[in-house]
């Protein structure tokens, strides 16, 4: 099994892919790509590489 990194996240690889770029990095965690309301998306908020994760989870 592949180690979950940020350059092998499915979520960044199709945003590149389509042209939106790489999140932003801080301290060595992801930014995560966000809604329209500058929220992270699902996918990141449950994500434990983003930098708000230990935020949004239950």
């Amino acid at each position: 099994m592949t180690k979950k990194t940020i350059e092998n996240c499915s979520l960044v690889k199709k945003a590149i892919d389509v042209g939106n770029g790489s999140p932003e990095i801080q301290d060595g965690k992801c930014m995560g790509y966000s809604s329209n309301d500058d929220e992270p998306c699902e996918n990141c908020k449950n994500c434990s590489l983003n930098t708000m994760h230990e935020n949004y989870a239950t």
